[in-house]
C-alpha cells in the first residue's frame, strides 16, 4: 500500500504532463502538471474529449485528431510534438510520447500519454534554423557581392586562407581548393609595390584597419589593381580571431586615373607654356610666379611688348579650380592672343571683347553659372609718354611703389563675364621716376594671411621678391599669380588722372 502511494506521488508530482485517455479520446487521468504548467484545474479534463479541452492550438488539434485513431490501433509509434496554449494565452510546446494500457482488474484498453515541456528546446531550435537561412542568405549576398571576401586565421601558421567567396574567384581565377591553406600573398608577383606590402604588414602587426590599393596577380598571371580593405575580427576578450579581407577590382577605374593624371600633367605642360616669359628692357622689366594649388589652374598673367613704347599686361583669375577654369584660362589666352594682333590695345576695347568672349563660350543655357566669370587687371604701359591706362575688372586692387610711397590702385569696372554690356572705362597713371607696379590674384592673400593694406606695408619696407620668397607659396588653398613690374626713369613725381 505504502508502495502504491509512493508511485502514486511520483506521477502527480512529476515534472512532465502525464494523462490516460480512453479509446474514444476522453480523459480518465491527468496529473498535478496540467494546472502546475497550463493552469487549468484537473477537473475541467475528466470525461472530456481531447478535442474538448482547448488547450491545443487549431494546427495540433487537427493532426492529433489525425493520428488518434493509429495510435488506439497501434500503427503509429512514433512521438510527435503539439502546442498548446496556457491559461493565460502563452504557446507552450510539448513532445507527446504514448503507450497502449491495460488495467489489470479489467478489459478495458487506454492510452497512456506523458507530455514534455520542450518549449525551450523549440525556441533554440527555431533560432538555430532562423540563423542558418540568415547566414545563407548572407553567403548569397557575399557570393554576389560584386566583390572577394576572404577570411584568414591568424591563429595558424602563417595567417592561410580559411574561407573565399564566388567573388574571389572571379576576380582571381582561383577556386576555393586552390586559395584554402594559403597565405595571400601568393597574391602578389613581381610589380607588386612593396610599400603596399609593407603597410598591409605593418597594419596585421598593429591589428588595425587597412584600405590601400594594391597590384595583385590573377592565376593567369596577368595582374589587377585591387583595392584592399583588411580589418581584424575580435573575441569578447579582445584578442583578435581572424582577419577579413575585401577586395575590388579597381582595374579600370585605375587606367583611367593614370590617363586622366598624364593628360593632366600635359594639360598643366601646355598651360605653363601659355604664360609669357620674363620680359627686360632697358625701361622696362616684367616677371611673373604662377602657383596653381591644383593641377590646373584658374589663375593666368599674358604680357606682349606691342611697339617699341607700348606693353600690355593682364592678369586674370577665373573663378573655381581645375579642369574647367584651366580649360578657360586657355580659351582666353588665345582670345587675347588674336585681339592684340588685331591692333585692339585699348583696355577698354581688349576688356569688351574678352566679356563678348565670355558670353559666346557659356550661351548654352545648360553652361550658364554665376561663377563663369573672372577678373582681372589690364595695363596699356607707354614707356614714352611715361603712362599706364588700366581698367581693374573686380580684381584685388594693384600696388604702385615709388620711393618709399604706395598706392592702391581699386577696381573701377564688374568683373568680365557678369553682364553682357559692361561700363569699361579705362583710367590713366603717369608716372616720372623709378616705379613698382606689383599685381596678383586673391589666392596670395589668403596665403600670406594679408589684408591689401598689410601686404602694400610690406612692399614698403623689402623687396617684393623676397615677400614672395618668404611666402612658402607650395600647397596653397587657392591658385596664386602674381607680376612684378619694374619701370625705370630718372624724373621724380607721379601724378594720376582720369
Amino acid at each position: 500500500m505504502q508502495n502504491q502511494q509512493f508511485f502514486q506521488e511520483l506521477v502527480e508530482n512529476s515534472p512532465d504532463l502525464i494523462a490516460v485517455l480512453d479509446f474514444r479520446g476522453h480523459y480518465v487521468y491527468v496529473n498535478n502538471a496540467y494546472e502546475r504548467i497550463l493552469g487549468y484545474k484537473k477537473e475541467m479534463f475528466i470525461g472530456k474529449h481531447f478535442s474538448e479541452a482547448n488547450i491545443l492550438t487549431e494546427e495540433s488539434l487537427q493532426h492529433t485528431l489525425e493520428i488518434f485513431p493509429k495510435i488506439i490501433t497501434g500503427k503509429l509509434t512514433k512521438s510527435f510534438r503539439t502546442e498548446t496554449t496556457t491559461i493565460h494565452g502563452v504557446s507552450v510546446f510539448f513532445d507527446i510520447k504514448y503507450k497502449l494500457i491495460q488495467l489489470p482488474e479489467s478489459n478495458q484498453s487506454y492510452v497512456q500519454i506523458v507530455t514534455r515541456d520542450i518549449t525551450e528546446q523549440t525556441r533554440l531550435e527555431r533560432m538555430k534554423e532562423e540563423l542558418l537561412e540568415t547566414n545563407r542568405l548572407l553567403s548569397d549576398v557575399i557570393d554576389f557581392a560584386g566583390v572577394g571576401v576572404v577570411i584568414t586565421n591568424p591563429n595558424q601558421k602563417d595567417n592561410p586562407i580559411i574561407y573565399i567567396n564566388k567573388g574571389f574567384t572571379t576576380i582571381t581565377g582561383y577556386n576555393a581548393d586552390e586559395a584554402l591553406g594559403r597565405n595571400c600573398r601568393f597574391l602578389q608577383g613581381p610589380e607588386t609595390n612593396e610599400e603596399a606590402v609593407s603597410e598591409i604588414r605593418e597594419g596585421l602587426k598593429r591589428e588595425r584597419e587597412v584600405n590601400i590599393e594594391i597590384l595583385n596577380y590573377k592565376k593567369d598571371n596577368s595582374t589587377f589593381w585591387n583595392e584592399l580593405t583588411l580589418n581584424a575580427v575580435t573575441d569578447e576578450k579582445g584578442e583578435v580571431q581572424h582577419y577579413v579581407g575585401i577586395q575590388q577590382d579597381i582595374t579600370k577605374r585605375k587606367i583611367l586615373e593614370l590617363e586622366l593624371a598624364n593628360d593632366l600633367k600635359l594639360s598643366r605642360n601646355i598651360q605653363r607654356l601659355l604664360l609669357s616669359n620674363p620680359l627686360k628692357s632697358d625701361c622696362i622689366e616684367i616677371s611673373g610666379i604662377y602657383k596653381p594649388s591644383h593641377e590646373l589652374g584658374g589663375d593666368f598673367f599674358k604680357w606682349r611688348q606691342l611697339n617699341d613704347d607700348l606693353y600690355a599686361v593682364l592678369i586674370i583669375d577665373v573663378m573655381g579650380h581645375g579642369i574647367q577654369a584651366s580649360l578657360l584660362t586657355m580659351s582666353l589666352n588665345a582670345s587675347i592672343v588674336s585681339i592684340l594682333r588685331r591692333g585692339f590695345w585699348q583696355p577698354s576695347d581688349v576688356m569688351s571683347l574678352l566679356n563678348h568672349h565670355m558670353f559666346e563660350i557659356f550661351s548654352n543655357s545648360t553652361l550658364l553659372n554665376p561663377r563663369n566669370y573672372f577678373t582681372g587687371v589690364y595695363l596699356l604701359i607707354n614707356t614714352k609718354e611715361k603712362s599706364i591706362q588700366y581698367i581693374n575688372a573686380g580684381h584685388p586692387s594693384f600696388i604702385i611703389k615709388h620711393a618709399e610711397k604706395v598706392s592702391l590702385i581699386e577696381s573701377n569696372a564688374l568683373p568680365i563675364g557678369i553682364v553682357q554690356e559692361p561700363q569699361l572705362e579705362a583710367k590713366t597713371l603717369t608716372y616720372h621716376e623709378d616705379t613698382e607696379i606689383f599685381l596678383y590674384t586673391d589666392g596670395l592673400l589668403e596665403q600670406l594671411q594679408l589684408s591689401t593694406s598689410d601686404l602694400s606695408e610690406q612692399f614698403i619696407h623689402e623687396e617684393i621678391e623676397k615677400v614672395m620668397l618668404d611666402a612658402k607659396l607650395e600647397n596653397a588653398y587657392d591658385d596664386i599669380c602674381s607680376i612684378l613690374i619694374k619701370l625705370r626713369n630718372e624724373e621724380n613725381h607721379v601724378s594720376h588722372t582720369n
